[in-house]
């Protein structure tokens, strides 16, 4: 789920920084999706992969009740009918089919998740 999420926010941040004319290095990029306001539409999704990956790094096993609600907010972020994420994700649709069909993909990966 979190690499499927991962390809989202990739395609994302693609369409973003096109949006925002940005052309600097990766560094510069890190620090203007972390201040710029214009990036701030991704913070649910960045956040949301953090915190699964941090989730996997524990010693203690994921249980089968925090994968469903990892699933659950995914689903709610991904299928929400309004805000600022899902604004960015319509516009992103507009110009980058990609984030499209990785969105599909990150909804089959958490879909498999009952």
């Amino acid at each position: 789920m979190s690499k499927a999420l991962q390809a989202v926010h990739k395609h994302l941040l693609t369409f973003q920084t096109e949006q925002t004319g940005f052309n600097g290095s990766p560094l510069q990029l890190f620090e203007r999706v972390t201040k710029d306001g214009a990036f701030a539409w991704l913070k649910p999704l960045r956040e949301t992969i953090v915190a699964i990956d941090q989730r996997l790094t524990d010693e203690q096993p994921i249980s089968e009740e925090e994968t469903k609600a990892f699933a659950n907010q995914c689903r709610n972020l991904l299928d929400a009918k309004s805000g600022s994420f899902r604004d960015g994700l319509n516009a992103a649709y507009q110009s980058h089919p990609e984030a499209i069909l990785a969105v599909a993909t990150a909804r089959k990966s958490i879909e498999a998740i009952k």
